[in-house]
């Protein structure tokens, strides 16, 4: 599918998808001045080059308070072919402390394969962020402040530019599932957990049956609710939010091939969730017709009463 337009949501981004005196405006995808390759450069270079192209992937940079690479969001927005007319919305972040690498390159690898075979993303736009705390990352700093790690700040009055912009896309943009790549010191093994636990068997577990062949020690868990992104945020419809916890050492190569997988898995279960329901709903309203439309009409005799 060819296009040399991001679709409706996208074009209002790109031109501004907040009023004129917002902090933290978006600038173009291409930079204006020559600078070296960063280490965000390097895992995104692939992905920067395939949306040149406007086929299926785009990007823009979402400005966080200076003019530095290493100041910038990279968003980048993959378009499928949309069979059922509104997009299923999902938003993917990772990055979002500075020595975070699995996730960012699972993300990027993700989209690479999605771009590749367009049909993997039908009925969906896919909003990803592999990148998030891009100043960190340049210098591989960990954030070992709790205040300083984006999730611990969302919902708070006092918030980084990071975590301002990333309130705000999910203010905006209307989600209908949100998923994180987190980066943690305390486990050992890879976790998957969800915000909505009538999603359990819709998403955790198939994600689980399929990476235990070769992550045996994956495991379920139960989601810290404050610890959304999503949390104190004032959303009227809250989209499910779906949270993989890496460990900060161990097999980073196996994990980063696992999540990509699971990218996938969470995809495909959804869009079968999503249709099987929506089918569901058309049954359910043509039986509803059906039933008033042959009912037998009740006799002029009762009507009136005698």
């Amino acid at each position: 599918m060819k296009s040399n337009l991001l679709t409706p949501e996208c074009e209002s981004q790109r031109r501004s998808l907040f009023p004129p005196n917002a902090k933290y405006p978006t600038s173009p995808a291409t930079p204006l001045y020559p600078r070296s390759e960063t280490r965000a450069d390097k895992v995104l270079r692939s992905l920067d080059q395939l949306s040149q192209k406007r086929e299926h992937l785009y990007n823009t940079r979402i400005l966080t308070g200076g003019h530095r690479t290493s100041s910038q969001i990279c968003r980048y927005v993959f378009e499928g072919h949309q069979s059922r007319g509104i997009p299923i919305r999902i938003g993917i972040f990772a990055g979002l402390r500075g020595d975070a690498f699995v996730g960012p390159g699972a993300v990027a690898r993700f989209l690479e394969d999605l771009v590749a075979l367009p049909q993997l993303g039908e009925s969906f736009r896919i909003y990803a962020y592999p990148v998030v705390h891009a100043t960190n990352f340049e210098t591989a700093t960990p954030s070992f402040r709790p205040g300083d790690y984006i999730i611990n700040q969302i919902g708070c009055k006092v918030l980084s530019s990071e975590s301002y912009q990333i309130e705000r896309e999910i203010f905006a943009i209307a989600f209908d599932g949100i998923i994180t790549i987190r980066l943690v010191d305390e486990i050992k093994n890879l976790k998957v957990g969800i915000s909505d636990s009538r999603l359990h068997d819709v998403l955790v577990r198939p994600i689980l049956s399929t990476l235990q062949p070769f992550l045996p020690t994956i495991e379920g868990c139960a989601c810290d609710t404050p610890r959304f992104l999503t949390a104190g945020n004032g959303l009227k419809r809250k989209p499910f939010e779906l949270t993989f916890q890496v460990p900060s050492s161990g097999w980073s190569g196996l994990h980063s091939i696992g999540l990509r997988i699971a990218l996938h898995r969470i995809v495909d279960c959804f869009r079968r969730y999503v249709v099987r329901n929506e089918s569901s709903s058309r049954i359910e309203m043509d039986l509803g017709r059906f039933i008033s439309q042959n009912r037998p009409k009740e006799s002029a005799k009762f009507l009136v009463g005698v």
